[in-house]
């Protein structure tokens, strides 16, 4: 994959899906890695120019652009050598519900231990923070709705952890 990201991408979009078999499942959670740290090492997907899998979305966009929002590496970043996959799949197709939608249920699958009040209230920090540098109109919607998914979340998480302690 590094010495031939664009030629193993090729070959493996035939396997990927939709629809989304198996074999499938387990080529995207490889694409996507950060299996057991979503704060560590990416999968394979970045080493993939942004250009060739937007080439491959932009063949089929009502059936692409949602399918790559579930396997993106579940990271916001900025940093101007490396490319944030999540956020340019917003920039370009986050005018779309169901990509957002998609993208939340990505970020959303994850694992923590302590309080999810306290996971939850993390989360939302660390989004609103990133909204502060953003200027692409569907990244602020996408967070706004993520956030307000997020506050629902949390108002039962609380709601939970008082009847449990």
């Amino acid at each position: 994959m590094r010495q031939r990201p664009t030629e193993v991408w090729k070959a493996i979009v035939k396997y990927i899906g939709p629809p989304i078999d198996s074999r499938a499942y387990r080529i995207t959670d490889w694409l996507r890695g950060d299996r057991f740290d979503t704060q560590g090492e990416t999968g394979a997907l970045p080493l993939i120019p942004q250009e060739t899998i937007g080439d491959w979305v932009d063949e089929n966009v009502e059936k692409r652009a949602w399918y790559v929002a579930s396997f993106v590496p579940k990271q916001l970043f900025r940093n101007k050598d490396i490319p944030c996959l999540a956020r340019e799949v917003l920039v370009r197709y986050g005018n779309r519900e169901k990509v957002r939608t998609r993208l939340m249920a990505n970020f959303s699958s994850e694992g923590w231990s302590g309080p999810q009040s306290e996971h939850l209230e993390r989360k939302k920090h660390n989004l609103l923070e990133f909204k502060q540098g953003e200027t692409d109109g569907h990244v602020k919607r996408w967070i706004d709705e993520y956030v307000e998914n997020i506050d629902r979340q949390i108002e039962r998480a609380r709601i939970n952890e008082e009847r449990e302690f």
